[in-house]
């Protein structure tokens, strides 16, 4: 008897688990992956908060189609959190509708970073020195590209972290996936494992072959990176202007965990005019969203 107890509680503790996840992917809105702020629903169904869904259609040379299905809206319709209605509410956690995505705690892991970028001792900031330090080439570690990557791993739920760029002129940052190449060159793409934006040369892009040029209203210095691991989408955003920039949608995580990716040019290196993060095709059925 007391096993067939502990199996029905079990089954009950699954049930319910599944019913809060679903609940809350239904109240997160898709742009933001935060919890809906005057929430509005579009003719297709499909649900925004307001500023998200006007900030999108506020880009030059966007319509009005929906950012998730892409079909043409006529009429935006106001939600309340009364019109949510779900069976056994009251076995799930119902979250408040202003609570945001949990701000991660994100450190450098030195162990992994290429010999030539030097860390501050609290591992929350990066810099190119001049010359390669004299470290060891673990199997960990970036031997030909300036990359370092974080130390903590992401495998399920939301996580949103911070990074200040300033006035630098060559980076990339977002995700890459544990198993990523440590060893030689190769390119910064969903096909190698990280999901990424950056500023190249005077522009800021999505991380691909193809021409997905970002155009903000000004020089960006302080970028938000939303993960949704369950979600499989990566978002980016201008904290100072409070714009959504872009998102990877679609993709596929393949189950790894994910760390946070930084990329950082060199100051001195013969080989990097000739290298591009961005020159193999967008691979993997992913799909960029402008936003």
């Amino acid at each position: 008897f007391l096993q067939k107890r502990l199996s029905l509680d079990r089954s009950e503790a699954m049930a319910d688990e599944k019913r809060r996840k679903s609940f809350q992917q239904e109240v997160t809105c898709p742009i933001c992956l935060c919890y809906y702020t005057s929430p509005v629903v579009l003719d297709c169904g499909h649900c925004f908060c307001r500023m998200c869904i006007v900030r999108c259609w506020e880009e030059p040379g966007r319509d009005s189609r929906c950012p998730e299905c892409r079909s043409t809206v006529k009429t935006l319709k106001c939600i309340t959190w009364q019109q949510l209605d779900y069976d056994s509410c009251s076995l799930l956690f119902v979250p408040p509708p202003h609570k945001k995505t949990p701000i991660a705690k994100v450190t450098l892991d030195p162990e992994t970073a290429h010999p030539q970028l030097i860390l501050s001792a609290d591992g929350l900031s990066v810099t190119c020195g001049d010359m390669r330090e004299e470290v060891p080439d673990n199997p960990k570690r970036f031997n030909q590209l300036t990359v370092v990557l974080g130390r903590e791993a992401f495998t399920e739920g939301r996580y949103s972290w911070e990074v200040t760029v300033g006035n630098e002129e060559e980076w990339a940052l977002g995700v890459a996936r544990k198993s990523v190449r440590r060893k030689g060159m190769f390119n910064f793409t969903p096909q190698e494992g990280v999901w990424a934006m950056g500023k190249w040369r005077g522009q800021y892009r999505a991380l691909s072959d193809n021409p997905y040029h970002l155009h903000p209203s000004g020089e960006l210095r302080r970028i938000r990176v939303t993960l949704n691991y369950t979600g499989q989408r990566v978002a980016f955003f201008d904290v100072d202007r409070g714009i959504a920039l872009l998102a990877f949608a679609g993709g596929s995580f393949s189950g790894e965990d994910l760390l946070p990716f930084f990329w950082y040019k060199m100051t001195l290196s013969p080989n990097m005019d000739s290298f591009s993060p961005w020159v193999s095709l967008f691979g993997g059925g992913v799909v960029i969203e402008l936003l």
